[in-house]
């Protein structure tokens, strides 16, 4: 194999490696919208009183060669 081949397959190689870690990357950054009525919200029957509480959240773990977690959150 020559040199000019084995450099092209590397190069496309570390190109596909890059555009599958942009993938997963960007997989968890679609929020969904803000409606008007969580936007209105002061208190929430099932926590009265309650300084927070989570409107939405997911958890996206990836448990490859390298495992992280992606934690995405409205409060």
């Amino acid at each position: 194999m020559s040199y000019r081949r084995l450099f092209v397959l590397i190069l496309l190689l570390f190109a596909g490696a890059a555009a599958r870690r942009v993938q997963l990357v960007s997989a968890g950054d679609e929020w969904q919208p803000i409606s008007q009525e969580e936007l209105k919200m002061t208190s929430v029957p099932e926590a009265p009183g309650a300084p927070a509480i989570y409107l939405y959240r997911q958890v996206d773990r990836e448990d490859s060669r390298t495992p992280h977690e992606y934690n995405c959150a409205r409060i």
